[in-house]
């Protein structure tokens, strides 16, 4: 794939993304002039910004493929002139499926930035929150409509002696909340050391990690969205192909198919328990890539649901998060991935806490 049709492809995103975001948020300064306002990248500025990646990456450029629609966001500070950019890149279709892995958990997006009259130049990847290892200006964050970087971890006390059900993920993934990296990480250019991939990935490197206060065990390195909820499930009683499941996110995919699910896109009604596998809009969903893969540990009353992700980065290190009180998902995706993003929810296939106990409680017969 040459560059021009990478730059054609990202520019065509850049207005498709302005045009969604709309004016700037009403939390913008009140003020004659908004200090900043959106920007379009001419076409050789976007193959500029795409080889900055792939150098900085250490991937080859013919393994990245086009911008997808609402991939790129771009902003000019009035004022200084400075500019910023954020770019979501995907693999391309044959790119290996490890080299593919490798953009997922926020790693796929970069972060550049230039001042008046200077050249472009990156500043590290977008992680997740969108943006925040690389400190985007907060009028910038405004403008795009990103949250906010400081995410609160949570320590909670697991519940223990429950059969294997739906709710024990939950109870299992609450239990995990505040687990980091060792060494600490605050980008995923470098180790992203885990105890999850140190239990299902043993093959991964651990060459410069540390033993986890958690486990006790020494960390691997490796993108780990995908191996923290394996690990889960597997915790919680799941049993069935967990072969099939890989560090790829999109992995949960392909075993629920396997499962004979039918995974629709963007659905509204989530079971706790699920894992929540989120892919860029444009893209059908698959098993070959995926951004992230989550848990659903709680949908609440008023419909909203609380989520627990591992590979989050917080605001000093890499670790198990929890968001609480997620009214649309569509809106909370927007604020980690930047706009459009889409979703499917995979079943454990675990039985309800009321099943499990009705199936301990039944004289045999």
């Amino acid at each position: 794939m040459n560059g021009q049709r990478h730059g054609v492809s990202v520019v065509l995103g850049m207005v498709v993304s302005l045009a969604a975001l709309g004016p700037p948020s009403a939390a913008m300064p009140a003020g004659p002039r908004a200090p900043v306002s959106g920007v379009m990248l001419t076409v050789p500025q976007q193959q500029q910004l795409l080889r900055l990646y792939a150098a900085y990456r250490g991937v080859p450029a013919a393994d990245i493929a086009a911008g997808a629609p609402g991939s790129v966001l771009g902003a000019r500070v009035l004022g200084d002139g400075a500019q910023w950019a954020v770019i979501r890149f995907e693999p391309s279709a044959s790119a290996p499926a490890a080299l593919a892995r490798g953009f997922q958990d926020g790693a796929g997006a970069g972060v550049f930035t230039r001042p008046a009259g200077g050249r472009w130049r990156i500043l590290g990847l977008g992680g997740e929150p969108l943006g925040c290892a690389a400190r985007l200006p907060a009028p910038v964050r405004l403008l795009w409509r990103l949250t906010g970087c400081a995410t609160p971890l949570r320590s909670l006390v697991p519940r223990a002696g429950a059969p294997p059900s739906s709710a024990q993920v939950a109870v299992i993934a609450e239990s995990q909340v505040g687990v980091l990296d060792n060494p600490a990480a605050r980008n995923f250019t470098g180790l992203d050391c885990n105890p999850y991939t140190a239990l299902e990935a043993p093959t991964a490197p651990t060459k410069g990690c540390g033993i986890d206060a958690t486990f006790g065990i020494t960390d691997r390195s490796g993108l780990w969205c995908a191996d923290f909820v394996k690990w889960v499930w597997a915790e919680a009683g799941v049993t069935s192909d967990l072969g099939l499941v890989t560090p790829a996110a999109a992995s949960f995919y392909t075993w629920g198919r396997a499962h004979g699910e039918h995974m629709q896109a963007d659905p509204v009604t989530p079971q706790v328990g699920d894992a929540v596998v989120f892919y860029p809009r444009g893209r059908r969903p698959n098993g070959r890539y995926a951004d992230h893969v989550g848990l659903v540990t709680a949908v609440n009353a008023d419909g909203s649901v609380n989520l627990v992700d591992g590979d989050f980065l917080g605001p000093r290190n890499i670790s198990v998060q929890a968001d609480s009180g997620i009214s649309s998902l569509s809106t909370w995706a927007a604020g980690i991935w930047g706009p459009r993003e889409q979703w499917v929810f995979v079943s454990p296939q675990l039985p309800s806490p009321v099943q499990t106990v009705a199936a301990l409680t039944t004289p045999p017969r």
